[in-house]
């Protein structure tokens, strides 16, 4: 099996370059120059073997193997950038449970009743 670490940088470079069409506008909607793009979806390139784009004086344009490399790496960076934001939502206690365990004489009363408004609030 052939090595397939990438860079996710890279990666979002390409996808941004396929979005846009074009490597310039890619790069000053990164913030980058578009020497460092084109460089880097270079690298990728040779990383995973095929060109992803057909370059122009007008553009970028996808090649049919680069449609199909983007559209399936897209879904993964979805994917991976849905884990990181968990992840911080988590860590800034705006996202996970609690569990609370207590005796059945402490499960009624105003501790049931606060326990209730709390799942009405903010359970699923």
């Amino acid at each position: 099996m052939p090595d397939l670490t990438l860079d996710l940088r890279h990666l979002q470079y390409a996808i941004t370059v396929a979005q846009f069409g074009s490597f310039r506008r890619a790069a000053d909607a990164l913030n980058l120059s578009q020497s460092t793009v084109s460089r880097r979806i270079q690298m990728l390139e040779r990383r995973i073997g095929m060109s992803l784009f057909e370059r122009s004086r007008t553009g970028a344009c996808l090649t049919h193997a680069g449609e199909r490399f983007i559209r399936d790496s897209a879904f993964g960076a979805c994917h991976l950038q849905r884990a990181v934001t968990n992840i911080g939502l988590i860590k800034r206690g705006h996202l996970g449970e609690i569990r609370v365990g207590m005796t059945a004489s402490l499960a009624s009363g105003f501790l049931a009743d606060l326990f209730a408004r709390f799942h009405a609030r903010y359970g699923e």
